[in-house]
């Protein structure tokens, strides 16, 4: 089994022709039930074509983008691309890596890197709350994040 996805795209409708069992598995989808590509993206349909136009590119860089599975978790994928034919018919063959695990180590250490800096440039603590609020949130897709923060009378102030 490979270690990466791997799956052919119809490049006029985005549906997924045909895709390798590590691609489902990533996907969480089920032989005969491979949704089309723009499901997979958390982006507008609008952000989707877009996408499959540069992944139609000959000259395609890699693209990192959020994914969606089926059931609703989200992962964050590497694309990369190469336009290939496909009984007869040109298609995409398209490489998807999961790297969540690299993104989100990044913006950690991007959130910390922040944190450091406003520290030292004395900026008040609901700043700093806020951008680790703000940050954290949108790092990792969460649909609600709250900070519980003790206060003098012993109750919690969020």
């Amino acid at each position: 089994m490979a270690p990466d996805g791997i799956f052919l795209l119809d490049p006029k409708t985005g549906k997924v022709i045909e895709a390798n069992e590590t691609f489902r598995k990533i996907a969480a989808v089920g032989t005969d039930d491979i949704p089309e590509f723009p499901r997979f993206l958390q982006q507008s349909k609008e952000t989707a074509k877009e996408i499959l136009e540069t992944l139609k590119k000959p000259d395609s860089t890699s693209i990192i983008t959020p994914f969606f599975r089926t059931d609703g978790t989200r992962f964050f994928a590497e694309l990369k691309s190469a336009m290939i034919p496909s009984q007869g018919e040109p298609a995409i063959l398209v490489h998807l890596r999961d790297i969540t695990t690299d993104y989100e180590t990044r913006g950690i250490n991007g959130i910390l890197m922040d944190l450091d800096r406003m520290i030292l440039n004395g900026d008040p603590f609901e700043k700093l709350v806020s951008t680790v609020v703000e940050r954290i949130s949108s790092l990792f897709g969460l649909t609600c994040t709250f900070f519980m923060l003790p206060v003098e009378t012993g109750e919690l102030r969020i």
